[in-house]
């Protein structure tokens, strides 16, 4: 049973121009390699990685995979459609990173501030579909 939680958690690395387009509600894809089996439902652990420093930044985010597709993609890429958590599935989430020892490309869960973006769009009474 935990290693079908935990194979549902992917952690990936995303440049500062794509993450602040996800944070920003703009953009709610992602374009990936398919080289991780990726499937509807997987919670993508996108962490900020500046490529100039070569490093992370500690920022991070939460988002569910809603829809795949490979369709006008190069060989062995596909979209996929994403929405930030909502902040009862990011607490769970940040719970199950912590209880299954998710790897964090070597952070911690405690070291990376998760976006506060779906919490704040809660508030406003907005939806996250």
């Amino acid at each position: 049973m935990n290693k079908e939680i935990k194979d549902r958690y992917i952690c990936l690395k995303i440049y500062p121009e794509f993450y602040k387009a996800q944070s920003d509600g703009i953009k709610n894809f992602e374009i990936r390699k398919n080289d991780k089996g990726f499937k509807v439902g997987d919670i993508l652990i996108l962490l900020e990685f500046d490529p100039n420093k070569k490093k992370y930044t500690k920022r991070g985010m939460l988002v569910k995979i809603t829809y795949i597709t490979d369709y006008a993609q190069k060989d062995d890429y596909e979209v996929l459609g994403t929405r930030v958590l909502d902040m009862t599935e990011t607490i769970r989430a940040m719970l199950d990173i912590r209880k299954l020892k998710i790897d964090l490309h070597g952070a911690s869960i405690e070291s990376v501030y998760f976006s506060p973006t779906s919490i704040l769009h809660e508030l406003k009474g907005e939806k996250n579909d």
